[in-house]
C-alpha cells in the first residue's frame, strides 16, 4: 500500500515539475576576420546613435521652446504682467531636463556599444524617449 503511494506520489510529481529542454546549438566556425568585420558594422551603427540622441535632444528644446514661447508668451483676451508669463514659460520647460537626461544617458550607453544598448533597461529607457517625445510632439502639434 505505501509503495503504491509512494509511485502515485512519484507519478504525480513528474507531471507537474517542469521539465527543461536542453538543445544544443550546432558548433558555429568563426574565424577572425568574421569577428573583426561584425566589430567594425556595430561601430558605424553604434557611432551614429551616439551623434543621433545629441541631435535629438537639441532638436526637442528648440522645437519645444519655440511651442512654449508662441504659445504662451502673450494671451489673447487678457493682459498680464511679463512676470506671469516669464513663469508660465519656465513652467512648460519643466520635462526638458528629462528629455536631457534620457538623451545622455543613451548617448553613453552608445558609446559602450550595442550590448549595453540591448539590456533591459536602455530598452526601456528608448521606450520611454519615444513616448515623451510622441506627447511633446503632440502637445505641439495641439498648441
Amino acid at each position: 500500500m505505501l509503495g503504491r503511494l509512494l509511485i502515485a506520489i512519484t507519478a504525480c510529481h513528474a507531471l507537474i515539475t517542469p521539465r527543461l529542454l536542453v538543445q544544443r546549438a550546432p558548433a558555429l566556425k568563426s574565424t577572425v576576420a568574421d569577428a573583426v568585420n561584425k566589430g567594425k558594422a556595430e561601430k558605424g551603427k553604434v557611432s551614429f546613435l551616439k551623434t543621433a540622441y545629441p541631435v535629438a535632444s537639441a532638436a526637442t528644446t528648440l522645437a519645444w521652446t519655440a511651442c512654449a514661447m508662441q504659445a504662451l508668451g502673450t494671451h489673447p483676451r487678457l493682459t498680464l504682467p511679463p512676470l506671469h508669463t516669464r513663469l508660465t514659460i519656465a513652467q512648460a520647460l519643466v520635462p526638458l531636463p528629462l528629455v536631457w537626461a534620457s538623451c545622455d544617458a543613451l548617448k553613453a550607453a552608445a558609446e559602450v556599444g550595442w550590448s549595453r544598448l540591448q539590456s533591459a533597461t536602455y530598452r526601456r529607457l528608448n521606450l520611454a524617449l519615444c513616448a515623451s517625445s510622441l506627447w511633446l510632439a503632440s502637445a505641439c502639434w495641439v498648441a
